[in-house]
């Protein structure tokens, strides 16, 4: 998938060393970056998403990795997005709800219809770009000292058609 000069693809296990590195990048300086041990599954991206049958998305600038994000499902009917980074310079810019978007379509194709994930209640900006996408909260708990923030979306196919005769 490509929009502009951003672009998506799966990853592959050449991209390993750049996902740990966006990812200690987005997390710094939010609070949760202390509790990398809640990460590890990012060192195992084959094991942890693609094996499971989840998935694993990339967003590249000019071969440059800005943003990525996974699925896992969780039953039949629903997944977890999991693992959501954009690097702070290339934040808002829609990057992440591209990634997002991407892996709620592939959740679609594989049948599922329900999407949860958690994030911390620190992680201002990522609660803001979830709700800005549909998800709405489910619950609250305390983890690791963060308050995790639960949130869920039914998912439903985007209808192109509809958006394409309102813009003209």
């Amino acid at each position: 998938m490509r929009r502009g000069r951003f672009a998506i693809r799966r990853f592959q296990p050449e991209d390993a060393e750049c996902i740990w590195n966006l990812h200690r990048a987005a997390l710094a300086g939010t609070g949760a970056e202390a509790y990398e041990k809640v990460w590890l599954d990012l060192r195992d991206i084959q094991a942890n998403f693609l094996a499971k049958d989840g998935e694993f998305l990339i967003g590249l600038v000019r071969d440059e990795l800005v943003a990525m994000g996974g699925v896992v499902p969780m039953s039949t009917e629903s997944v977890e997005v999991k693992r959501m980074r954009v690097h702070p310079q290339w934040q808002r810019r829609g990057f992440g709800a591209a990634i997002l978007r991407a892996l709620e379509e592939y959740s679609l194709r594989r049948g599922h219809s329900l999407a949860h994930l958690e994030t911390t209640e620190i992680q201002a900006t990522d609660l803001f770009l979830y709700k800005s996408q549909g998800y709405t909260e489910v619950g609250r708990f305390t983890k690791t000292g963060l308050v995790v923030v639960q949130l869920q979306k039914r998912l439903a196919p985007i209808d192109l058609s509809a958006q394409n005769s309102r813009s003209r």
